[in-house]
């Protein structure tokens, strides 16, 4: 890291590097998300949401791809409780999950695919990668649960986690499918360098990068 950027936040570090930081989501010391997520981190995802739906844009984005930038235990909850935020909004949502295909208990819990309107949460197995692990599914693949999972509803939020910030060729292939992609951060780290990374790979793929949402631990 340049040694005259080293002092000041991650938020400013980003934004001088022209990624827009739409929000901050608190999270625990251990940079997991409360349990049970308490107002702060409620609140966090709502100033989230509420920065993507006024986003300068000529197009909605319906199908928003998050991908966590570096080390952020909290990313998979942030996705899915953007997507209940959406729900809590009035809009039908869907939260796909890409990190895997094992079903985890509760909406409450680590994330499970979904839908979720009006409050309440029902699991959509169909929506699954059907066995496949995000490293074994053609992009073609996923590009398809994107386009069948907005067909079901007026938002979508796709989850990939290490699995797809580790591997060079996923974002690329991901965000071509999506209608932009959310960065999550530790703001605690530097992840400047992951999310130049990861932005340009999504790039190089046709893709664009929305803004960066950062978490940040209590102390």
């Amino acid at each position: 890291m340049d040694f005259k950027m080293r002092f000041f936040s991650l938020e400013s570090r980003l934004s001088r590097r022209g990624f827009w930081v739409l929000a901050t989501v608190p999270v625990a010391r251990n940079g997991q998300m409360p349990v049970p997520p308490d107002q702060p981190f409620l609140e966090g995802v709502r100033f989230l949401r509420a920065a993507l739906q006024t986003l300068p844009s000529p197009r909605p984005a319906r199908v928003i791809l998050v991908i966590p930038a570096g080390e952020t235990p909290a990313a998979d909850n942030v996705a899915h409780y953007l997507a209940r935020s959406f729900a809590e909004a009035g809009k039908t949502a869907v939260f796909l999950s890409l990190e895997d295909t094992t079903a985890r208990p509760g909406p409450d819990g680590p994330a499970t695919s979904g839908i979720v309107s009006a409050g309440t949460w029902d699991r959509v197995e169909m929506l699954r990668a059907d066995g496949a692990t995000l490293a074994e599914a053609p992009p073609d693949r996923i590009r398809d649960l994107l386009a069948r999972a907005s067909r079901r509803a007026e938002s979508v939020i796709a989850f990939a986690g290490q699995e797809a910030s580790g591997n060079r060729r996923l974002p690329a292939a991901l965000a071509a499918g999506s209608d932009g992609v959310v960065l999550v951060a530790d703001a605690s780290g530097d992840g400047v360098r992951e999310v130049r990374l990861l932005a340009t790979e999504i790039g190089r793929g046709g893709g664009r990068v929305l803004g960066v949402a950062l978490c940040r631990r209590s102390r």
